[in-house]
């Protein structure tokens, strides 16, 4: 196995809804359920788009709540599942959408670069009995982008 690239730095992990679509530009702006402030994410070339099949969705979903809100990491038996599941475009968004991008830490909090870019995570955000969405303790391992 040869590397193609190596990535190091320091790691952000977002989660936000959708608020436009720019397919011209290869930016989505969302609203970051964090800060609650509008953020834009510049997809790239290298970026990994994927959209979780909603059983993989739910299996993260219960992992980061069987873990008492401690904290969670997709990675050992989860990377593979986020690995397997199946490539999306910016075309495939709607405003509404629930978003995870991992980023690497730029010079301003309001523009990314998204490393990955997952969509199907609503079970994941969601906060159970109420329809609000928050990342909570789950990071995003991008150890294998």
């Amino acid at each position: 196995m040869t590397a193609e690239e190596v990535v190091s730095g320091s790691f952000r992990t977002i989660a936000g809804v959708v608020l436009s679509l720019d397919a011209q530009q290869n930016e989505v702006r969302i609203n970051d359920l964090d800060t609650k402030k509008a953020l834009v994410v510049k997809v790239s070339a290298d970026s990994s788009l994927r959209k979780l099949p909603p059983q993989v969705a739910q299996a993260i979903a219960q992992r980061v709540r069987g873990s008492g809100e401690n904290g969670a990491r997709a990675g050992g038996d989860l990377q593979p599942m986020l690995e397997s599941s199946p490539s999306m475009t910016l075309a495939d968004l709607k405003t509404g959408d629930a978003i995870v991008v991992s980023s690497t830490v730029g010079a301003t909090t309001e523009r990314v670069t998204a490393i990955t870019l997952l969509g199907g995570v609503e079970p994941i955000l969601r906060r159970p009995g109420t329809q609000e969405m928050s990342l909570g303790s789950w990071i995003l391992d991008i150890d294998n982008p």
